[in-house]
């Protein structure tokens, strides 16, 4: 995507707090709910020199990342909202969204960005973001072994076709499963230079199909009933 810019570590809270003011879920009940916790969720970045350094190097690589990241993080919040997890709970899992797919930051721009059919090794370069995403959490010790979790299980699938280590549906860490469920539902919602993007009921078709063998299906329905009210 053309020449990295320098990113100066305030432009990754001042982008996170704009889109935030942006949040639009039909539910409108779940934004009022999830927009307090991502305002504390910057707090915490901002005092965190190492979840800084790592946003900012995200940002840097390729701002659509951070938008992504952002938008899973949203619908993640909002399938936990629904849930029972404390509000500690709720922040970890926000850091754990924000950070999934930090591993892209070793990924080629022109691999990410590709308009047509990768290749066998770009495809694999692609899939070796959720371990080198690990590994680049490991070199802190700012991030929990939830959050690590998240980033390295996040493509896992419930019948263990997912990667980067085929776990099943008993290994997969839950909020990994939350991450997941976000991380489709953006993906297939999103417009990028290889793809259209769908609509919001045709992602959660799509969702409910994974539901049968690879998403957990009890997160799938807690996002459509953010998603779709109407219908739920």
């Amino acid at each position: 995507m053309g020449t990295v810019k320098c990113v100066e570590q305030v432009d990754v809270l001042t982008l996170l707090t704009s889109l935030t003011q942006k949040i639009d879920l039909p539910d409108s009940a779940t934004t009022q709910y999830i927009q307090p916790i991502l305002q504390q969720a910057f707090v915490t970045i901002q005092q965190n020199s190492a979840c800084v350094a790592v946003l900012s190097e995200l940002l840097e690589h390729e701002e659509a990342l951070l938008h992504h990241s952002f938008h899973v993080t949203v619908y993640a919040l909002a399938i936990a909202s629904k849930t029972t997890m404390s509000a500690c709970e709720l922040q970890q899992l926000a850091l754990a969204a924000l950070l999934h797919d930090v591993g892209k930051t070793s990924v080629r721009a022109e691999v990410l960005n590709k308009p047509g059919k990768l290749t066998e090794d770009e495809f694999e370069e692609i899939k070796a973001h959720a371990v080198w995403g690990l590994r680049y959490l490991q070199a802190y010790t700012a991030f929990s072994r939830c959050i690590q979790d998240v980033v390295v299980q996040h493509h896992e699938r419930l019948d263990g076709s997912g990667y980067p280590y085929h776990l099943t549906a008993e290994m997969i860490h839950p909020w990994a499963k939350i991450v997941a469920v976000s991380d489709v539902f953006d993906a297939l919602t999103a417009e990028r230079c290889y793809k259209k993007a769908m609509s919001h009921q045709e992602a959660l078709f799509v969702l409910k199909q994974e539901a049968a063998s690879k998403l957990d299906a009890h997160y799938v329905t807690l996002l459509a009933a953010c998603i779709d009210p109407i219908h739920n």
